[in-house]
């Protein structure tokens, strides 16, 4: 898409810059010689601004990246709103084996469990970036009071703790990995371009519907939320 629209700009900033040369050799014209030269560079200059925007974004001159997505609302919007495609929750079955045999079991969150999977490996490949409250003092479980990065070579030692990270809280939502010691991290934050970017966003009419509530947007525990991943009150 991104190269298709920088040809096309260069496509049309050459079609009008041989037109204005057309023009040498006719008369009659002449007033839109100078329109024909000025749309021509207009389109040149698109054509190069295009072109150099990823460099741009890169080296960070365009806009720093920052975050701005917590990681429950990434695995929320993962499940709802993108396009990638995730483990699929079962219908609820009577439990055959373990502490819950004979008892009606239902998982809803699976999906979500597949997401933080894929967050993980792109952690550990260092293609998102990722921000925390880091601990203080581990046997209070007290943590700084604003974000900082965390570095690429924390995930070597350290993962995101699945039982805390599905929903906003105060707990630490990364954990060591066995046999390794690392500090941990509240309030795990991820930025939204970089999350979008990876796993790019759905279908524009399922959104539409979801926003209208014909589709339902659900968070781990089955529940429904919003658009911003909040609770949404259901009737009895």
């Amino acid at each position: 898409m991104w190269a298709n629209t920088c040809w096309g700009f260069t496509t049309i900033a050459i079609a009008l810059g041989l037109a204005r040369l057309a023009m040498i050799w006719t008369v009659g014209h002449e007033e839109w010689g100078p329109r024909l030269l000025y749309a021509a560079v207009f389109m040149g200059i698109l054509s190069m601004i295009c072109f150099l925007w990823p460099l741009f974004k890169r080296r960070g001159l365009i806009s720093s990246i920052q975050p701005d997505m917590p990681i429950s609302d990434v695995t929320n919007y993962m499940v709802n709103d993108s396009s990638v495609v995730l483990k699929k929750p079962k219908a609820a079955e009577i439990e055959q084996f373990g502490p819950a045999k004979d008892h009606l079991v239902n998982w809803p969150g699976i999906g979500h469990v597949d997401a933080i999977s894929r967050v993980q490996t792109a952690l550990n490949n260092g293609n998102l970036k990722s921000w925390g409250r880091r601990e203080i003092m581990a046997n209070i479980a007290s943590f700084q009071s604003s974000l900082r990065p965390i570095p690429k070579e924390y995930w070597e030692l350290a993962c995101i703790n699945p039982f805390f990270c599905f929903h906003k809280s105060d707990r630490a939502q990364t954990m060591a990995l066995p046999k390794r010691d690392a500090e941990l991290y509240a309030s795990l934050t991820l930025n939204k371009e970089q999350v979008r970017s990876l796993w790019v966003p759905g279908p524009l009419w399922r959104r539409i519907f979801m926003d209208l509530g014909i589709i339902k947007r659900k968070n781990y525990f089955g529940k429904s939320i919003n658009k911003h991943y909040n609770p949404i009150k259901e009737e009895p």
